[in-house]
């Protein structure tokens, strides 16, 4: 094959996967002082916290609420859940402040592919999605933010590929320093 050519990808779920080029460091760089960070949801109802904000975790949204101004929080509903994507960013309006609200967006990066919200991110903080793997191999900083994350990625945050925090304060200081190793060795299949 062509010695310039991406390496290309294969991933996703039962519910839906994807082929993509994993773009060169240079593509997915970001300048300036605001950050996008992509939180990838998972379809866990007794995580959620139904009288906040539908479908955040407790520490996410404070997450939210303690992160930087200037930053851009791309939300990208499990795809059992994306018809509700809509309807999220009209209930985020209604109960949060408008200051935060307005960094806030679910119905865009559910709609678009895994790999173009990746393109769009600075960093990706999820739960225990096995998205986190595709986040990684495209070189972006991934945080895990729950146990059964911790637990299924155990061997990964040991070796620095992927970074645990579960208290909102850990949280954004960890997406802050984007400290994950970049990928030396992928998680997905690229020799398709």
């Amino acid at each position: 094959g062509d010695p310039n050519a991406m390496p290309r990808i294969a991933g996703g779920s039962l519910t839906g996967g994807f082929a993509a080029d994993i773009p060169a460091a240079s593509e997915t760089d970001r300048s300036g002082s605001s950050k996008t960070v992509l939180y990838l949801h998972q379809g866990l109802v007794s995580a959620y916290d139904p009288s906040a904000v539908p479908l955040l975790p407790v520490n996410v949204l404070e997450a939210i609420r303690m992160s930087p101004d200037g930053w851009k929080w791309l939300v990208r509903l499990h795809p059992r859940w994306a018809e509700s994507a809509r309807r999220a960013d009209l209930t985020a309006s209604e109960v949060l402040p408008a200051h935060l609200s307005r960094r806030i967006s679910f119905e865009h990066p559910s709609k678009i592919s895994l790999p173009e919200c990746l393109q769009l991110s600075d960093c990706v903080l999820t739960g225990f999605s096995a998205s986190a793997c595709v986040a990684h191999d495209f070189g972006l900083p991934v945080v895990i933010h729950h146990a059964i994350g911790q637990e299924l990625f155990d061997a990964a945050i040991k070796e620095g590929r992927l970074i645990f925090a579960q208290e909102p304060a850990a949280i954004v200081a960890a997406l802050a320093r984007g400290g994950a190793r970049p990928p030396s060795e992928l998680f997905v299949r690229h020799d398709l």
